[in-house]
């Protein structure tokens, strides 16, 4: 749990990562310190999973297209298909993930943004 009470504590958002925010601005009111104090909680629950789980949806059908090219025209074993095929979702998720998690950042950094214009601190 982080506490935010100043605006330099605001911008280290993204840098410390935390599992979860309370704002506690004295310029702004409970309800409105709550309010904020969602909104960047659920941002932090993002995880980037799905973003993973996309990346792997779309990526599916052409590996499949993969492994029947594979099977069909090499004389790769059905274990090192297996393997290609399994090690080729990894990375997907991963990278997807890793995107999921950039964007995440990004939309941060655009409530941090939305904050100070909002509130005008």
């Amino acid at each position: 749990m982080m506490e935010i009470q100043t605006i330099d504590d605001l911008k280290l958002i993204s840098k410390k990562r935390p599992d979860k925010v309370t704002l506690r601005f004295s310029a702004l009111d409970d309800a409105q310190n709550h309010d904020w104090s969602k909104q960047f909680n659920d941002l932090l629950d993002e995880c980037g999973c799905s973003s993973g789980r996309q990346f792997i949806t779309y990526a599916a059908p052409f590996y499949i297209i993969l492994i029947v090219f594979l099977a069909a025209f090499t004389n790769l074993t059905k274990p090192v298909i297996i393997g290609v095929f399994a090690g080729a979702i990894v990375v997907t998720g991963v990278a997807g993930k890793i995107v999921g998690l950039r964007q995440r950042n990004q939309k941060i950094d655009a409530l941090i943004n939305q904050f100070l214009k909002d509130t005008n601190l």
